[in-house]
């Protein structure tokens, strides 16, 4: 029933853009059938990349005490601590 609302709908549309827009009138003016393809089986949409790289100003200062006694993590905060002082430098 939805589709069918949907058939008439886009039908009555083209029909409308036809008088609104004059370029349109040849073409879309003498519509008399509508038909739409439903497919239960859906395509895998390309993976969207985006080409901007939004930039933040960095706001941490990076000066907190490390108390860790292992040495590994004490090496994970200082790499942490470099990358946020690095970040305020960039902006």
């Amino acid at each position: 029933m939805e589709l069918n609302y949907n058939k008439d709908l886009v039908k009555s549309l083209l029909k409308e853009l036809s008088f609104i827009e004059q370029s349109c009138k040849e073409t879309f003016s003498h519509i008399e059938k509508v038909e739409f393809f439903v497919s239960k089986y859906h395509t895998k949409p390309e993976s969207y990349i985006s080409n901007s790289d939004p930039k933040y100003r960095e706001l941490a200062y990076g000066d907190f005490e490390i108390q860790s006694s292992k040495d590994e993590l004490t090496e994970i905060f200082k790499k942490i601590r470099e990358d946020i002082l690095r970040n305020r430098e960039d902006n």
